[in-house]
């Protein structure tokens, strides 16, 4: 499993390319990472892992192919059964978000005129 995030990461997707994704590349979900990074190494399939967490199989397996993102729910269950953090997991899928969404709208961004002056409203 990944440890505790420590900005690398971000630093990665910020450095590799303007907007911060790479192009052509799909967002990483964080059920792939679930899957390949927890699930897998340990040996636990779908159905165990959600008995586990106390979750429907079908949740987990929503999850894991990315059909849906992890909840504030879902976050602490996580980091419950990994001993790690809910933040982690909610900052995977806002990073996940932040990244479709930036592919989805980065050419109206790019037309948008920052406002000039300081952050003050």
């Amino acid at each position: 499993m990944r440890d505790e995030p420590t900005g690398e990461r971000d630093d990665l997707a910020e450095a590799s390319a303007p907007g911060g994704i790479e192009p052509n590349v799909a967002p990483v979900h964080p059920g792939e990472i679930l899957n390949e990074e927890c699930l897998e190494p340990l040996g636990l399939t779908t159905a165990e892992f959600a008995e586990r967490i106390r979750v429907s199989a079908e949740r987990v397996e929503a999850l894991v192919r990315g059909e849906r993102g992890v909840t504030a729910d879902d976050a602490l269950r996580l980091a419950r059964f990994f001993n790690s953090t809910p933040e982690f997991w909610l900052r995977l899928q806002m990073q996940h978000d932040l990244e479709v969404a930036r592919g989805r709208i980065g050419d109206e961004l790019q037309a948008i005129t920052p406002r000039a002056g300081g952050a003050e409203a």
